[in-house]
């Protein structure tokens, strides 16, 4: 009895492997990888941006007692741990999605091209720049 023919494949040859590794699995690090120094990135950055606009909101009503300079502080990481994490979601949502599509976009030059060199990036990420500054016109 014959064996049936597999479905073809979203990656059908892989003749070129950057960094020794499978596109999909390349795509899949690459992207999770960005995303997570994005998450900390923005989450760092939202803190301290929630902080500041704590201090600013309640600036006219500073506390005078010992307790509530603790619920002051209190209050103040907890908006400032909201911030954060808000602003590291976004963030890590962000460069996730450029970075895989400069990854994919390499990778789909690589596969037309047929081999895998340095001008397959330089036009991959030099298309998604110029997408990412039009996008934020």
């Amino acid at each position: 009895m014959p064996i049936p023919p597999s479905p073809p494949s979203a990656f059908p040859q892989d003749a070129h492997p950057r960094l020794s590794v499978a596109t999909p699995t390349r795509l899949m690090l690459g992207t999770l990888s960005s995303a997570l120094v994005g998450f900390s990135l923005g989450a760092t950055q939202g803190g301290q941006m929630a902080q500041l606009r704590f201090r600013a909101e309640h600036a006219h009503k500073m506390p005078d007692t010992t307790t509530g300079w603790y619920f002051y502080h209190k209050s103040k990481n907890y908006h400032a741990m909201q911030g954060g994490i808000r602003e590291g979601f976004r963030m890590g949502f962000k460069t996730g999605f450029w970075s895989l599509l400069a990854l994919s976009l390499e990778s789909t030059v690589d596969r037309y091209r047929g081999a895998s060199d340095m001008f397959s990036t330089t036009i991959a990420t030099l298309t998604v720049a110029g997408a990412f500054s039009l996008w934020l016109l």
